[in-house]
C-alpha cells in the first residue's frame, strides 16, 4: 500500500515543479512593453496563438500596444504636435 502512495505521488510532484517553474518568471511592466514597441507586439501574438503566456503579460503588452496605436492614429488624424518655442535667456 504504501509503494501505490508513493507511486501516485509521482504525478503530483511533477505537476508541481511544472506549476512553480511557470511562476518564476516575472511578469514585465506596462512601462517596459512602451519602452520596446517589438517586445509589446511580439508578446500579444504570442497571447493570441499560446494559452500558456504569462496573463499579467499579455494584458500589459496588450495596454502597450493599445498607447502605440492611439499615438499613431492621433499622429495621423493631426499630424505631429507643434514644437514648443524656448522660454527663457535661450533668445
Amino acid at each position: 500500500m504504501v509503494a501505490i502512495q508513493k507511486i501516485a505521488a509521482i504525478p503530483v510532484c511533477i505537476a508541481l515543479c511544472v506549476v512553480v517553474s511557470a511562476c518564476g518568471e516575472k511578469a514585465r511592466s506596462v512601462e517596459y512593453f512602451k519602452a520596446h514597441e517589438s517586445e509589446a507586439r511580439e508578446a500579444v501574438a504570442k497571447c493570441s496563438e499560446d494559452a500558456s503566456a504569462s496573463a499579467e503579460d499579455c494584458k500589459n503588452a496588450a495596454e502597450a500596444v493599445s498607447h502605440f496605436d492611439a499615438k499613431a492614429l492621433h499622429r495621423k488624424a493631426f499630424g505631429d504636435p507643434p514644437k514648443q518655442p524656448k522660454v527663457g535667456y535661450g533668445y
